[in-house]
């Protein structure tokens, strides 16, 4: 609808090279999709084309931050990426898309804590009692029997 809009907020993001320096060449790809995909969501939505120029100047600002922040974290702890970029994927795939604000959650989540193997001692411990069996009322005792 606003395609001149998106074209020059487009070219603005992908003038600067900073935001991708870090990532391997999936990473920016799946990166710059997300965030065309964004802004392309947010200026249509706009009522007029006044309006899609202040959305788009505002979106682009909130993206930005986001890629440096990626950007960044690529550098820092690559191994914290994967999931981010898997989900970024998925919605792209069903043509939806994370705000800036839920990629910023992704970044800013801890990573999850791995489990050690339980050590035998600790099974032992964790092993649920057995319940004693009954003994049967009508039970014979052994031995010679008349």
């Amino acid at each position: 609808m606003y395609d001149n809009v998106l074209q020059n907020v487009v070219e603005q993001l992908l003038e600067d090279e900073r935001l991708r320096s870090n990532l391997q060449d999936e990473e920016a790809q799946t990166t710059t999709e997300w965030a065309i995909h964004y802004l392309g969501a947010q200026i249509n939505a706009a009522r007029d084309e006044s309006d899609a120029q202040q959305i788009g100047s505002r979106e682009l600002a909130r993206v930005r931050d986001v890629m440096r922040a990626i950007n960044q974290r690529a550098q820092a702890s690559p191994a914290a990426l994967p999931k981010i970029f898997a989900a970024m994927r998925e919605m792209l795939a069903q043509r939806q898309s994370h705000s800036p604000a839920q990629i910023e959650q992704m970044l800013s989540a801890p990573p999850a804590a791995k489990r050690k193997p339980a050590t035998k001692a600790k099974l032992k411990k964790e092993v649920v009692p057995r319940k004693p069996k009954k003994k049967s009322a009508a039970r014979k005792p052994k031995g010679k029997s008349r």
